[in-house]
């Protein structure tokens, strides 16, 4: 999948995009603006420069990671609940599903906390103050 189009110095005006909009999740196009400034749209009239662009994808990404972060640590949290708890209706099978299903719930948020904590934004990434997480070429 190519983010930009191949040909987009080449021919003037508006291009599609492989890349939705951080606002609406509309399809954004591009056109090149005085000085080989690039600058997106989507349909519905959100507009961003390159930068605002890389930012506001930045700010989405962490959303979403977070996100998934509280709802493996929320399924973790009632599955714990669920085999403390004698029920009629979950037999010592369920039970062990249910153990399973929050280890492995648990597993995954600390390593989307690993993953959001190694994670250096475009907007913060000084080669000076910040150094390569390790693992990283």
């Amino acid at each position: 999948m190519e983010a930009l189009p191949s040909d987009l110095a080449l021919h003037p005006g508006e291009h599609l995009t492989g890349l939705i909009c951080p606002d609406c999740g509309g399809n954004l196009v591009v056109v090149i603006l005085r000085e080989s400034h690039l600058h997106f749209r989507c349909r519905v009239g959100h507009a961003y420069a390159l930068i605002e662009l890389l930012a506001a994808k930045e700010e989405r990404l962490e959303a979403a990671l977070w996100k998934a972060v509280y709802c493996f640590e929320e399924m973790a949290a009632l599955l714990e609940d669920l085999v403390g708890r004698p029920h009629t209706d979950t037999g010592s099978s369920m039970r062990e599903a249910f153990t399973q299903r929050r280890d492995l719930a648990t597993d995954l948020s600390e390593r989307l906390r690993q993953i959001i904590a190694a994670d250096r934004p475009l907007a913060n990434a000084d080669p000076v103050t910040q150094p390569e997480p390790k693992g990283r070429p």
